[in-house]
């Protein structure tokens, strides 16, 4: 055992007059010992070349492999150890073993761009087809990688261009990802089918697209590409050059006939992708060319809702411009002037509401602009929307009024402008909650100063038949119990599910 140990070691380490001795101390070149299985193995990976000589001498296996240990083959072609492979390759190794989870020879040499290797592998009848783990065929291999000497190689021994899996897309999808355009050239040449996908991965040209490559794009479309193919669940390639602000494509894409309001794969439109990522002269672009500017789809409503959203101003604008409909919504989403509200962006919203943007709109399962802009702490949007009329005590089953929002999440200066503008102080939400019982119990004593110094009620129940005293007492805010108390809330209150107020207290 002790020998064989040695032998493993030596052979790795490239130590061929100790490995001599060894061998002739009968050690056994075929033991399976280290990390890479024989020394025979060890030493191909390494490059060991009078090591494996000395092995193979002395009739080491030259195909032992299994499910942990490449052969040895595959070992030295991988990593461009070329006299080793060829000395393997004398000797009858397996060409095509795949052992260890390992590609075959041709396909790691072929993906590590080792070309001479290729060559021999080849020329020893190598099956320029083989599928193994890792890269596909050998030509998927280098035409991923960028090797074109390889691919040309590949090439002239006349490989299935189009091999794919659901693993592996095809060398053609292969190399318009990665931006390999003379290796695309050189497979169109060939035939590659330029509309080649499947469930997994989409076309050449939804790939170049969506990475960029415009040399590409051009190639493809030249030999015929479907320029609205929408495959591999993927969209088409204007909406992916549109999402990604590859401005040229677009601009090359739309001229060459592109669908502008193609919803491939169920994704946004062009327009709205565009919009969704902020690319203005994009959606100049899509616009000028005559996208649907009112465009619904399943992830969003409009192309001006999603910039509303997003807080791209100049696209609402050119949108606005281009009579976008400032009221659209749908079932699941709210209108422009809603999404701007709820996330602050107050220019948006004044332009929305001068080309007549409904102040008071609900839908989508969102409350009107002002209750959202309310609870979120907007209150610049908050006075923006009072000065232009929005319903300050709008509520219904799902939403209380903007003021019991803003009380209950502690924004102060929103409920003072609420207020002003006459708010119901008393209005009942959920559970017939106030905001005094909200503001209470979540301790905001600076909104419940305010409340109470507008004389809010501070004896009415909640659905618990429960007082605002009542409910801040059980959560230990004192100094808001202290005030409640001082404006002649009954500390001995009974009802709900707690005791009195004054021992809670």
């Amino acid at each position: 055992m002790l020998l064989n140990k040695s032998l493993y070691q030596s052979s790795a380490g490239g130590y061929a007059c100790i490995v001599r001795l060894l061998l002739d101390k009968s050690a056994d070149p075929d033991a399976q010992i280290g990390r890479f299985g024989t020394a025979l193995q060890a030493a191909s990976l390494y490059g060991r070349e009078r090591v494996v000589q000395l092995l193979l001498e002395r009739n080491a296996s030259v195909n032992l492999h299994d499910g942990r240990f490449a052969a040895a083959i595959q070992l030295a072609s991988a990593n461009g150890h070329e006299k080793i492979t060829q000395l393997l390759a004398d000797r009858d190794a397996d060409v095509d073993a795949q052992g260890g989870g390992f590609a075959t020879a041709l396909q790691s040499s072929a993906a590590n761009g080792h070309g001479k290797i290729v060559q021999l592998l080849l020329h020893k009848g190598a099956n320029i087809n083989a599928r193994g783990r890792g890269y596909g065929t050998a030509l998927q291999a280098a035409a991923a990688q960028g090797h074109e000497n390889i691919v040309r190689i590949l090439l002239d021994r006349h490989p299935d261009l189009d091999a794919q899996d659901e693993k592996f897309a095809t060398a053609l999808q292969l190399a318009s990802t990665k931006g390999h355009d003379r290796i695309v050239a050189l497979l169109l040449h060939h035939g590659a089918n330029v509309n080649a996908q499947n469930r997994r991965f989409p076309t050449a040209l939804q790939l170049a697209s969506l990475h960029g490559h415009g040399g590409i794009i051009t190639l493809l479309i030249n030999k015929k590409a479907d320029i609205n193919a929408n495959g591999g669940g993927y969209a088409t390639a204007l909406q992916l050059a549109s999402l990604h602000g590859h401005e040229s494509i677009v601009n090359y894409l739309i001229h060459k006939g592109a669908d502008l309001n193609a919803r491939g794969g169920g994704h946004p439109t062009s327009l709205q992708a565009a919009s969704a990522n902020g690319h203005e002269k994009i959606v100049q672009l899509l616009v000028e060319g005559g996208a649907d500017i009112n465009a619904h789809c399943v992830w969003y409503t409009t192309a001006l809702h999603v910039a509303s959203t997003k807080g791209y101003k100049t696209i609402v604008q050119c949108l606005l411009d281009n009579n976008a409909d400032v009221n659209a919504q749908s079932e699941w989403f709210a209108t422009a002037l809603q999404a701007a509200s709820a996330n602050g962006h107050e220019e948006i919203a004044q332009l929305l509401i001068s080309k007549g943007a409904d102040v008071n709109a609900q839908g989508g399962g969102i409350p009107t602009a002002l209750q959202i802009a309310s609870l979120h702490g907007h209150d610049k949007v908050v006075e923006l929307l009072l000065k232009n009329d929005a319903n300050v005590d709008a509520q219904d089953k799902r939403f209380a009024a903007a003021l019991i929002l803003a009380s209950s999440e502690g924004h102060g200066s929103i409920v003072e402008l609420l207020l002003d503008y006459g708010a119901n102080i008393d209005a009942q939400g959920q559970g017939h909650a106030t905001a005094l019982h909200l503001a209470s119990s979540k301790g905001h004593e600076k909104v419940v100063r305010t409340l109470l110094r507008r004389n809010a009620d501070v004896l009415l129940r909640d659905t618990g038949c429960e007082t605002a005293l009542q409910r801040t007492s059980l959560y230990g805010h004192k100094k808001i119990v202290q005030r409640l108390l001082h404006k002649s809330a009954d500390g001995n209150a009974q009802g709900g599910v707690r005791s009195k107020a004054s021992q809670l207290a």
